[in-house]
């Protein structure tokens, strides 16, 4: 709801992330609502060492609902970082 109720909610200043040097993990459940992917194309595009990732099975949240899928998809990550 919070998210939701922030004004600048779906603003993404593309610039400003074009210019992040540290490697980022764009997480997905496999599940996800479709919107979410959108997001995280421009992300990915935004973001020069971005890395993508989808949780199988898992939906919005896979951190929550698939934490052992999501704790190895983030060490495999930060070790190849």
């Amino acid at each position: 709801m919070d998210e939701q109720s922030d004004p600048d909610w779906s603003t993404l200043d593309l610039d400003a992330l074009s210019r992040c040097t540290a490697p980022v993990l764009l997480s997905r459940g496999s599940e996800s609502p479709a919107w979410l992917s959108t997001i995280l194309d421009r992300l990915a595009t935004a973001l020069p060492r971005a890395r993508r990732q989808t949780i199988e099975g898992a939906g919005h949240i896979p951190h929550v609902t698939h934490p052992q899928q999501y704790v190895a998809a983030l060490t495999r990550f930060i070790r190849a970082a």
